[in-house]
């Protein structure tokens, strides 16, 4: 927007050309939430969603991921003061019509910096989320259709600073920054 209260991170599209937006709009006092928006082939609103933790800090949406059955897949950070901890992971799973059918989060054992910055889909409609946990180190997770957990590891990356990973493909190939 013309104020830059809202930053868009993320764009796919759907098997139908609906477009879907995922990113962080400022102004909610206090902090930032997740805003995502899904228009039709046309451009208009089909609908908008919103997610801000109980945590009432800045939350931020980096990834997102459309599957084969029109899904979508969200995830970036949580900040949760409120539970004396930093930043967590968080992933959502909405339907194609904006309904939430799950949500998973994660937070690693130095309550520090966790989130997820790249998300796709496999074929059998399992989710594999990649980001940081505990300041600097890698997470990569795999989720079935249903949200349950498959596998979850945690690669040790030397601490140079910010270690960022930002993207993963279905094969579980991650892209490093």
């Amino acid at each position: 927007t013309a104020d830059d209260s809202e930053i868009a991170r993320n764009v796919g599209v759907d098997s139908a050309g609906n477009v879907v937006v995922s990113g962080s709009e400022n102004g909610f006092a206090p902090g930032t939430r997740w805003v995502i928006r899904k228009y039709d082939a046309n451009g208009n609103l089909l609908w908008m969603r919103n997610y801000h933790s109980p945590g009432t800090a800045s939350d931020n949406a980096y990834a997102m991921a459309v599957d084969l059955d029109g899904n979508i897949l969200v995830g970036g950070d949580a900040q949760r003061y409120d539970l004396s901890q930093w930043c967590n992971w968080v992933l959502l799973k909405y339907d194609g019509e904006g309904n939430l059918l799950w949500s998973r989060t994660f937070n690693g054992a130095s309550n520090s910096l966790d989130g997820i910055s790249g998300v796709t889909t496999d074929a059998a409609g399992n989710s594999i989320a990649v980001g940081i946990v505990n300041q600097g180190n890698w997470r990569i997770a795999k989720y079935d259709s249903m949200g349950n957990d498959v596998w979850a590891n945690v690669v040790a990356v030397p601490w140079f600073g910010y270690n960022p990973v930002w993207g993963v493909a279905a094969d579980g190939t991650v892209a490093e920054g």
